[in-house]
């Protein structure tokens, strides 16, 4: 098989890395069976796989800290910000709570960042 470039690997791994922000997929999912295969039908000739969760998490980590000084220092300059919160729960006992600000920016378009994302374990009193 034929070694891909570091570039080429790279570039690979930041799209699905991409992917799985955009489409809410789980790190494992590109090392499922039909991912590989289409893996192998796309780039027949090499031995690429996709990163390894332990990859994805740490680019991902990269990805947030630099999201989130951008967010901050774009956040500064906005004189009045509006919050919004909802929580929802999956069937099992966890719950998450989301924050996001809306805003104007300096030519009036609406801007809407999710802010804070967590997840709680516990009891919900939420009807």
């Amino acid at each position: 098989p034929q070694v891909l470039s570091s570039d080429l690997k790279n570039k690979l791994d930041d799209a699905l890395v991409y992917a799985i922000i955009k489409d809410s997929r789980s790190f494992g999912d590109f090392q499922k069976v039909g991912f590989q295969h289409f893996l192998k039908i796309v780039l027949p000739d090499t031995n690429y796989k996709g990163p390894h969760r332990t990859t994805i998490r740490k680019r991902m980590g990269i990805l947030y800290s630099s999201y989130r000084k951008a967010l901050i220092d774009e956040l500064s300059s906005v004189s009045d910000i509006a919050l919004t919160t909802d929580s929802w729960s999956s069937p099992c006992p966890v719950h998450f709570v989301c924050i996001t600000a809306h805003y104007y920016d300096k030519e009036f378009g609406y801007i809407s960042k999710v802010i804070s994302f967590r997840r709680f374990i516990g009891r919900s009193f939420a009807q």
